[in-house]
């Protein structure tokens, strides 16, 4: 499920499709982590000085250039229910947050 919503966030937002496996898989409860790994979760390259900026047109985009969209690099589909984060430069990155609850991570090359 990790993998699979990963995939489908970075096709819908940056129109990549990414059919190999993800180098990276992680889920923990929010409260496991600690204060640094939180914070270090929590913290997104997205929006500060981009080095890449997404193609043209996609919605990754349009939601940089609406403030309204993205809250700290973060996209919420429903407010303490899901949200997620994709970072693009380098590497491949989507986190996620469940309920507030669960964190997860996938990453690819």
């Amino acid at each position: 499920m990790i993998v699979k919503n990963a995939r489908g966030h970075v096709y819908h937002e940056l129109g990549e499709p990414l059919l190999e496996a993800p180098e990276h898989v992680a889920f923990v409860p929010l409260e496991r982590l600690s204060a640094d790994q939180h914070d270090a979760f929590e913290s997104t390259s997205v929006g500060a000085d981009l080095a890449v900026w997404p193609e043209v047109g996609s919605r990754m985009t349009v939601n940089l250039l609406d403030v309204e969209a993205m809250v700290g690099g973060w996209i919420t589909v429903e407010p303490g229910r899901y949200r997620y984060s994709i970072d693009w430069s380098g590497t491949v990155t989507v986190k996620t947050v469940i309920w507030e609850y669960l964190a997860t991570e996938a990453r690819w090359k």
